[in-house]
């Protein structure tokens, strides 16, 4: 399951738990990220957007780009990323069948 679904799932089992099932402002948030998120997904935005798209909606600004978190946060997918494609391009070929 991915975090959009996942998002919508938990705001969804919150409004489920009062008589009148409506939303509260949180899950509200948490709707609304699950929205961002997919569209975001389905578009195949980047990793550093749907970072940015998810501190917006959830705090109301996004991340400063030159300082952490988010500079840390780009360091990690940068590394993780490059860690990825080594294992590819250095991973033996497949034998033949």
């Amino acid at each position: 399951m991915d975090v959009a679904a996942e998002l919508a799932e938990a705001a969804d089992r919150n409004a489920a738990g009062r008589p009148e099932r409506s939303l509260t402002e949180a899950d509200q948030f948490l709707a609304d990220l699950a929205t961002i998120l997919q569209q975001l997904e389905d578009d195949h935005a980047p990793l550093g957007l749907k970072y940015q798209m998810a501190s917006k909606v959830l705090i109301g600004k996004t991340f400063e780009s030159d300082r952490a978190p988010f500079q840390d946060f780009m360091d990690l997918i940068r590394c993780a990323m490059t860690l990825f494609i080594l294992a590819i391009v250095t991973a033996p070929p497949p034998p033949d069948t």
